[in-house]
């Protein structure tokens, strides 16, 4: 998927995109098969390898690639299809790689086999997380090898990763980490979000150490941010979707529930909303691709807006669907947690307003 920054420069660009990746998730990763899959090691391993073979772990790789717009969209198709794959952290750790001035050897050759499925990474963003409890890593050296020790929180797709992509707490620096040594503690946290997010230990585990480049670490907990929202979008669309053909399909006192007033206006309220965060999410990401000094004022705004028009948009969408929505056989419980939990993430809207009001209190200094 490499490419110019005219990459998709028009709307039948986006749409055939789109159109690709749906078709390829519907087939691969059906919706009746999408909770059991994610809790099957190989399953997941098998969409992995197909998504290397249609390019999408190379995302993020090329300077030049409209690589943000790219992940928004495949991550929104991921967020449809309830398939927790972790893309995201392969675009994200492509996008420091391409910023890194000079990686060693062992971390060449492991983005060379992420881009070919044979490896997964997790990034571990600990005190960069932009949440407080995320965790704190440190870099220390012990017979004269680079070791790491810490502990860090909200590590997801943990349970098929080959190795760790940690950000550091010292500046500007990351280590990669193989996930399966004795030195490194992975304990799973149930909790809302399915499959489970994890909490990672290291215990003076060896590292691979590198200068990312980044002149604003946060940076990366800003595209983390993006994409996070990006997916919990795609599960948001999902879910109108359904229930927009629902309300053509139930009779209630002798009526199709569309055809009441209530019903309209609150799915047209929903509706107007998820144009408005698809529509800020893309400027976000289109944004960064042309290397827009504004970019972080842009996607603080998207995910500001997005972050209460989603989770509105899931409750409405319950609201219409009745009990109905709240079984587990049904689609709408897992796109409730996935819309959720990761508005929550990175520290969530209340980390992206944070970022726009320095970007504009900052300006008005200057």
């Amino acid at each position: 998927m490499t490419g110019t920054t005219h990459i998709l420069s028009t709307s039948d660009e986006i749409a055939m995109l789109r159109e690709s990746a749906r078709s390829m998730l519907l087939q691969e990763w059906p919706p009746e098969r999408a909770v059991a899959a994610s809790k099957d090691p190989s399953a997941m391993r098998r969409i992995w390898d197909l998504m290397s073979r249609q390019g999408w772990l190379a995302l993020g790789s090329d300077p030049d690639d409209a690589g943000l717009r790219l992940a928004t969209v495949l991550l929104n198709e991921l967020g449809r299809a309830a398939c927790p794959v972790p893309l995201a952290d392969a675009f994200l750790a492509n996008t420091l790689l391409a910023k890194a001035a000079s990686a060693p050897a062992e971390a060449s050759n492991l983005w060379a086999a992420l881009h070919q499925g044979k490896t997964s990474l997790s990034l571990v963003l600990g005190s960069h997380d932009g949440d407080a409890n995320a965790g704190a890593l440190g870099v220390s050296t012990r017979a004269g090898k680079t070791v790491l020790s810490g502990q860090a929180a909200f590590v997801e797709g943990t349970s098929t990763a080959t190795h760790l992509l940690v950000m550091t707490d010292q500046s500007g620096k990351a280590a990669i980490v193989d996930a399966r040594i004795p030195q490194v503690t992975v304990s799973t946290t149930p909790g809302f979000i399915a499959p489970p997010l994890a909490e990672v230990s290291f215990d003076a585990a060896p590292a691979t150490v590198f200068q990312t480049g980044m002149s604003d670490t946060a940076d990366l907990s800003r595209l983390a941010r993006h994409c996070l929202t990006a997916r919990a979008f795609g599960a948001a669309s999902r879910g109108f979707e359904m229930v927009v053909d629902y309300a053509k399909l139930r009779t209630q006192f002798g009526k199709k529930i569309g055809q009441f007033q209530a019903i309209q206006h609150k799915l047209a309220n929903v509706m107007i909303n998820m144009e408005i965060s698809r529509l800020t999410l893309w400027r976000a990401a289109a944004s960064h691709d042309r290397g827009d000094p504004d970019w972080r004022y842009a996607a603080g705004a998207a995910v500001s807006g997005a972050s209460p028009a989603l989770r509105q948009a899931c409750l409405e969408t319950h609201h219409a669907f009745g009990g109905v929505s709240f079984w587990e056989e049904h689609e709408m419980p897992r796109h409730f947690r996935r819309i959720h939990a990761d508005l929550v993430r990175c520290g969530g809207i209340h980390a992206a307003r944070e970022d726009m009001a320095h970007f504009l209190l900052d300006a008005r200094v200057e």
